[in-house]
């Protein structure tokens, strides 16, 4: 059994009893993680409870583990879904995993602009602050070098798994097989399943929100110029997936 909670772009499925709610920490990114990143990934205290009890040596200690999965596709991951949760979970007493389907993570240029090349005026700035910016960029170089291929990660061995967004997740994440599995043993075990934006179409195509109230990036806010390119309609996949029970928050008539 498990219990659903949406917020915006977000699909977080987690165990009947778990106290994910807790809002614990801050992010400093300009995403609204207070009820995103806290409550989705149960956050520093809840985890924690999970290690090795007292007394044991630093290295026997079981420290709590999440997988993040990445894309590999061109049109990349959007680097704020991944640096906000970070953020939020960072610290030696949890272990943070990146996995993709190449083994190679691949960021959306739009959301990572140089703010030391380009001035505050340009247009990609409509999207982030340099400050953002500059954490994105440094987190993505920090992991490049350590993704995994989600072909030799077990679901059953993280406390939760999640998803990142960005276009570039409806062009391989959502679809692989392996990532597929990753998420079912994830479920199968009574671990933490989330997905940001995109990423939330690796849930459907899983066939892991059966009859379960679910969100994600609505059709509505798609950029005209990429829709042609776009492999399928996100919010189409996510209501199937779901029995008709996707949710946008949009209101009717509502522009993007």
């Amino acid at each position: 059994m498990v219990k659903l909670a949406i917020f915006a772009a977000f699909i977080f499925l987690a165990p009947q009893n778990s106290r994910a709610q807790e809002a614990l920490g801050s992010s400093s990114f300009d995403l609204d993680v207070k009820q995103g990143s806290q409550e989705i990934l149960l956050a520093k205290k809840q985890m924690s409870k999970k290690a090795s009890p007292q007394g044991k040596t630093p290295a026997a200690q079981r420290w709590p583990r999440v997988l993040f999965i990445l894309t590999s596709d061109k049109h990349g991951y959007w680097g704020e879904e991944l640096a906000a949760p970070v953020e939020i979970l960072g610290g030696k007493d949890i272990r943070l995993d990146f996995a993709s389907p190449s083994g190679q993570a691949v960021i959306d240029p739009a959301s990572a602009p140089d703010p030391d090349v380009l001035p505050p005026t340009d247009p990609l700035f409509q999207w982030t602050s340099a400050d953002t910016a500059r954490k994105v960029r440094k987190l993505h170089e920090k992991i490049s070098k350590g993704v995994l291929k989600v072909g030799s990660a077990r679901g059953s061995a993280y406390d939760a798994v999640v998803v990142v967004g960005g276009h570039g997740s409806m062009f391989d994440v959502n679809r692989d097989p392996e990532v597929h599995r990753i998420l079912r043993e994830a479920k199968s075990h009574g671990k933490i399943v989330a997905a940001e934006c995109h990423g939330t179409g690796a849930l459907a195509f899983a066939d892991v929100i059966q009859n379960t109230r679910v969100t994600g990036f609505p059709d509505a806010w798609e950029p005209l110029a990429l829709r042609p390119e776009l492999p399928y309609v996100l919010q189409d996949m996510l209501n199937k997936a779901s029995g008709g029970r996707y949710e946008s928050g949009l209101k009717p008539n509502e522009p993007p």
